[in-house]
């Protein structure tokens, strides 16, 4: 009998680990992308949301000086009743032009109601559009200051 010794036999698990490795760097990359996708979509909505409070908070602005145009107009011209302000963009320092109907409406023998409607964006797909309202009492001929 010859007395060979035969090696160990060594068990290589080289290919199997390789495939693994690729799995968890798939898995990683694809979790990373929908992460990304999701953090990327906030911040667009978050964009958008921004955007339309400041179309919003000019539109307040806008309606709250056409209320005070409509009085001024009405002290002015008593005969006035509405007129459709358009305000330009160079005017707003902005890129945006707006629209103010304002109007000035006699509800009875001792009050005129005022309204302002802005919109801003004029005639754009998303626009805010806000609506002030104020009521005053006309005095009477002979208790004026």
């Amino acid at each position: 009998m010859s007395s060979r010794r035969t090696a160990p036999r060594r068990i290589h698990h080289r290919p199997h680990r390789r495939g693994v490795v690729l799995i968890v760097v798939i898995v990683t990359i694809s979790i990373s992308l929908t992460l990304f996708g999701l953090w990327a979509r906030n911040i667009v909505k978050e964009h958008q949301r921004f955007a339309y409070q400041q179309f919003r908070l000019q539109a307040v602005r806008l309606a709250e000086a056409g209320v005070r145009r409509a009085i001024a107009r009405r002290v002015a011209d008593p005969q006035f009743e509405q007129e459709a302000w358009a305000v330009s963009a160079d005017h707003l320092g902005g890129k945006h032009a707006a629209k103010v109907q304002i109007r000035a409406v006699p509800n009875d023998a001792s009050a005129v109601g005022y309204e302002a409607t802005a919109e801003y964006p004029a005639d754009a797909v998303r626009q805010a559009r806000v609506t002030r309202q104020i009521e005053m009492s006309i005095p009477r001929s002979g208790s004026e200051l």
